[in-house]
């Protein structure tokens, strides 16, 4: 009973990700015009800050590495998919409420893609 209920548990977290990944999706017009409208921004910074928030995309294999490499509470993926949930939530959160100013923004914005990478490389997708 406890398996079957492990394995429902397992697969709730892996298709929590592309519901995530659907929502960074509809997202990006919403950052676009906050960068556009609130910051004021041109096309060629856009395209800076998006270019600078994708670089976790690019190091996917280290996530790879990390999970394997050092498991947290004697798991390599559920833990990593948990616990980067719940930063990404959190981070999305300051990003409505608190995020002020570019920088602070780009780099709540580099975490969250940190966070949808890692566990996109979890996921296997």
């Amino acid at each position: 009973m406890s398996y079957r209920l492990y394995t429902r548990l397992t697969q709730a977290l892996f298709y929590q990700q592309f519901i995530i990944i659907g929502v960074i999706e509809l997202s990006r017009l919403a950052i676009n015009y906050l960068f556009k409208d609130d910051f004021l921004l041109d096309p060629y910074e856009m395209s800076l800050i998006m270019g600078i928030t994708s670089i976790p995309w690019v190091i996917k294999p280290l996530w790879g590495y990390t999970s394997d490499t050092f498991p947290i509470l004697g798991y390599r993926r559920k833990s990593y998919l948990v616990f980067l949930s719940f930063v990404q939530t959190f981070l999305w959160l300051v990003l409505t409420f608190w995020a002020t100013n570019i920088y602070l923004t780009v780099f709540i914005l580099l975490m969250i893609e940190l966070c949808i990478s890692f566990c996109n490389v979890i996921g296997g997708f």
